[in-house]
Order: C-alpha cells, then sequence, then structure tokens
C-alpha cells in the first residue's frame, strides 16, 4: 500500500477574555472537528477568570492545542499574538465564546482546495442567549456587494485564509475584522475567493460581548475608521456598486455607534452638528439609495444633515429618547 497523503495542518486562533461560561463548548466543538490535522491556539488575553486553567488542562490533554498567556491587550492584540506563531498552511479563527459544527473546517477546506481558493467565505448562524429562536445567513453566490450589506465580510471567524495571503495584522480599532479583511483585498490584488452555502459557524449573540459592550465609543475612533476604510478601498480592486457597499455597510455600522454617542451628548449641539457633518460628508452619493436607508434613525440622521436642520433633530432625540440628562 502506497503512503497516505497527510492533510495540511489548519491553524485555529481563539482569543480568550472572560468566557469560562462559553470556553468549554467552543474548545471541544474545534477538537472534534472530522478534520484533524489542527492546531488550536489559545490566546488567553489575560483573563482574570478560570479560563487560563481551561486553556492549560486543554493543552494537557491534547497535543494539538497550544496556549499563550498574555497581558490584556484587546481582541485585536490577542489575535496578533496568534498570528505571529502560527504554522498552518491555512488559518481559522473562532471566538472563545462561539462554535462550530462537526463538519464545518472539513467543509470548508474541501472548497478551499477543490477550487484552488485563497479565501472561502460561510454563512453564519446567529444564536440569541436567552431566546429560543437563531437565524441563519447564508452567501448568495460570489457576489461581493451582496457579501458585504448581509455582513459576512465583516467577521474574521466565518473564513478561511490561505497563508500565503495574510500578510497584515489586525488594527487595534472598532470594526477590526472589516479593516482585516479588506486589508486582505488590498494587499492581494490578484486574489481568489469564494463561499459555501454552509452555516455552521455559531454566533453567539449575548449583551456582555465585546461587539455589544455598552462602553462608549469614542467620536475619534470612528472617524478613524472611516478615514482608514478609505485608505483601504482605495488599494483594492473593488470599484463602482461594490465599493458603495462596502462604504455604505461601514457608515451604517458607525453611525449606529455614533447614535449612541450623540443620544448621551445631546445638549451639546454644536458638537454633534459639526460630528454628524464630518461623518456624513464622507458617505457616497447613493447612500439612501442602499438597503440601510430602511433604518429610520439612520435614514432620519441622514435627512437632518442634508437639511441642515441638525438642532431640531438633536432636540427630538433630547426630549423623546429622554437621554439628555
Amino acid at each position: 500500500m502506497g503512503d497516505v497523503v497527510k492533510k495540511p495542518l489548519i491553524s485555529v486562533i481563539v482569543p480568550v477574555y472572560k468566557v469560562e461560561k462559553y470556553l468549554q463548548k467552543c474548545i471541544d466543538s474545534i477538537l472534534n472537528q472530522t478534520y484533524e490535522n489542527l492546531e488550536i491556539i489559545l490566546v488567553d488575553d489575560g483573563s482574570p477568570d478560570n479560563c487560563p486553567q481551561i486553556c492549560d488542562e486543554y493543552a494537557r490533554r491534547d497535543g494539538r492545542v497550544r496556549v499563550i498567556h498574555k497581558q490584556n491587550g484587546g481582541i485585536s492584540d490577542a489575535r496578533n499574538a496568534g498570528l505571529k506563531v502560527f504554522c498552518g498552511e491555512y488559518l481559522m479563527f473562532v471566538d472563545s465564546d462561539d462554535w462550530i459544527e462537526s463538519n464545518y473546517i472539513e467543509a470548508m477546506f474541501a472548497v478551499a482546495t477543490r477550487h484552488d481558493l485563497d479565501l472561502v467565505i460561510s454563512g453564519v448562524t446567529y444564536i440569541y442567549e436567552n431566546e429560543d429562536r437563531k437565524k441563519e445567513c447564508a452567501p448568495v453566490g460570489n457576489d461581493m456587494a451582496e457579501l458585504v450589506s448581509n455582513s459576512l465580510m465583516g467577521y474574521a471567524c466565518n473564513k478561511i485564509y490561505k497563508r500565503s495571503i495574510v500578510k497584515r495584522e489586525f488594527e487595534n480599532t472598532i470594526r477590526e475584522d472589516m479593516l482585516f479583511n479588506l486589508g486582505v483585498f488590498a494587499d492581494n490584488r490578484d486574489i481568489k475567493y469564494g463561499t459555501i452555502n454552509n452555516c455552521g459557524y455559531n454566533y453567539l449573540q449575548r449583551a456582555s460581548s465585546c461587539l455589544h459592550s455598552s462602553i462608549p465609543k469614542k467620536k475619534e475612533q470612528i472617524l478613524e475608521c472611516l478615514r482608514r476604510v478609505h485608505e483601504v478601498l482605495e488599494l483594492t480592486y473593488f470599484e463602482g456598486d461594490v465599493r458603495e457597499a462596502v462604504f455604505n455597510h461601514i457608515a451604517y455600522v458607525l453611525m449606529a455607534d455614533s447614535f449612541a454617542i450623540i443620544i448621551d451628548n445631546c445638549r451639546n449641539v454644536a458638537e454633534n452638528m459639526d460630528y454628524i457633518r464630518t461623518v456624513f460628508s464622507s458617505l457616497p452619493k447613493g447612500v439612501l439609495k442602499s438597503s440601510y436607508a430602511n433604518n429610520k434613525l439612520y435614514r432620519a440622521t441622514y435627512l437632518a444633515y442634508k437639511t441642515k436642520l441638525i438642532w431640531l433633530y438633536i432636540i427630538y432625540l433630547h426630549i423623546v429618547r429622554g437621554k439628555g440628562k
């Protein structure tokens, strides 16, 4: 009998911070994959609970598990620590409160190798904590504008990357996943990507997660992210509708971040007027034609900007929302 060809090593980076309630389910889901040639890098980002001990115990039990202990630096810093040491021919990310179905990695790898792709994008199943519901979001073909509009390009975790295309680290900013993915396209103009109609990545929606944190984001961070998106888009091959879809999506999620800031700071009308002008002056002309125009608060903010009636809009937020204290 001939020698059995060994499958390529796939590295899975898992940033870990204050998730002891969820961590074992996450790690078990990776260890129990039908694709077994894995390197699982658990990055303990200075977690103050029992996560460091849980990580070390898994490393003792399974030789595929590596643990990095570091001072707390945030999710981007934790992922970057993993990027510095991973050895796989392919790379994936899993957040430590999420989990993946048992054939997820094998399905992603199969599509990547069958079609000689550098990047494969899967769907996502949103699991709502403390609610008896979930929602699947699967890609429809390879249309990049669609992938951006339904947020599937906004995550690092629903993808498998060929090692050769990962040439940068995550930025320590808001919406770091989208910027990382845009950067991959900026660094690899001839990139070959595809999708898989698989929603085997289970994305837990919980109020205390990093993404849904109530910690207020600073206006400077939002404006800096807008600036970086402009810069990265200029380096990619995205054009026309795709470029507008990318920017519309970024503008939408950043405006969602902005609403909380504006509402909590209703009394400072002049400052809010300047801020809204700065944000919306960066938006493409067709922003109201996008699907995000269906968001009433987004549309109202844009119309307030266009009609120069921002002061009335801020008064509305102050009175109706009752947040101006």
